[in-house]
C-alpha cells in the first residue's frame, strides 16, 4: 500500500508541475490552462467536494447481463452507415470501409487504479476480440471514462490504429507508451480520412481533468 501511495503521489507531483500543452494563446487558451470563453461559472474543487456530499444519488444495480454481443462485419463500404452501442460513450462507427471507434474503454473500471473508482456494471456490447480492424480512434477529452489508457494500449497493439485527439490528450497517451502515434487538433481544425470522410473538432462546454491539480491542462472537443 505504501508503494502504491508513493507512485500515485508522485505522478500527481509530476502532472502538477508540467503542462500536457505547450502553445499560443488564444480564445480559449491562456498558456497553461484550457477554458470555455462563453461559461463564466466554472466549477472549482470545492464546489465538486459539496456535490459529492450533497448528492442523492439513484439506484444502480451491481449487475447486468449481456444477452447477445454484437459481433460486427470486417467493413461496411459505400455510403451504407452501421453504428455500434458498444457502452457509455463508446461507438463503433463503420462506413466507407473505415471502422472508427469513440472514446473506446473496456477496462473493469474508470479510475487511475484497478481495484478502486467506478465500476463497470456491465460489459461492453462487442468483445474486444470481436472488434473488426480499427482503422480510427477518437478520443474526445481525458476523463477516465473516455480515455482509457489500458484499451488504448491494447488497441495500439492489435490493430495499429490512428489516434486522433483534442490538443495536451496526446502528452497523457504518449506518456504511458511514447510508441503510440497520436495527432492532437484544435478547435475547429478538420482531419481528412479519406476522400468522402472529414471529421471536424467543435468546441463544447466541458472540462478535463485526471487529478487534482491537472484541471483543464488538456483540451476537449465535440466530433462533427
Amino acid at each position: 500500500m505504501i508503494k502504491i501511495i508513493s507512485i500515485l503521489s508522485t505522478v500527481i507531483f509530476i502532472s502538477s508541475c508540467s503542462n500536457y500543452y505547450n502553445g499560443k494563446t488564444s480564445d480559449h487558451f491562456d498558456g497553461k490552462r484550457f477554458f470555455d470563453p462563453e461559461l463564466s461559472d466554472e466549477k472549482t474543487f470545492g464546489s465538486f467536494l459539496k456535490w459529492q456530499f450533497t448528492r442523492k444519488p439513484a439506484q444502480w444495480p451491481q449487475r447486468i447481463e449481456v444477452e447477445n454481443y454484437n459481433v460486427p462485419p470486417r467493413n461496411v463500404y459505400g455510403d451504407d452507415l452501421r453504428i455500434t452501442s458498444v457502452g457509455h460513450v463508446t461507438f463503433l462507427i463503420q462506413t466507407q470501409g473505415v471502422n472508427i471507434l469513440t472514446d473506446p474503454v473496456w477496462s473493469k473500471r474508470a479510475s487511475p487504479v484497478t481495484f478502486a473508482g467506478p465500476k463497470r456494471v456491465i460489459d461492453p456490447g462487442i468483445k474486444f476480440e470481436d472488434l473488426p480492424p480499427i482503422d480510427i480512434v477518437w478520443v474526445s477529452h481525458n476523463h477516465y471514462d473516455h480515455l482509457d489508457l489500458p484499451t488504448i494500449q491494447r488497441l495500439w497493439q492489435s490493430h495499429k490504429p490512428r489516434i486522433i485527439t483534442p490538443l495536451g490528450n496526446d502528452t497523457i497517451i504518449k506518456s504511458m507508451n511514447p510508441e503510440i502515434n497520436v495527432e492532437s487538433y484544435d478547435w475547429e481544425d478538420s482531419v481528412f480520412i479519406n476522400d468522402n470522410i472529414k471529421l471536424h473538432l467543435s468546441p463544447m462546454q466541458h472540462w478535463s481533468s485526471r487529478n487534482i491539480f491537472d484541471r483543464n491542462k488538456a483540451l476537449w472537443a465535440a466530433l462533427t
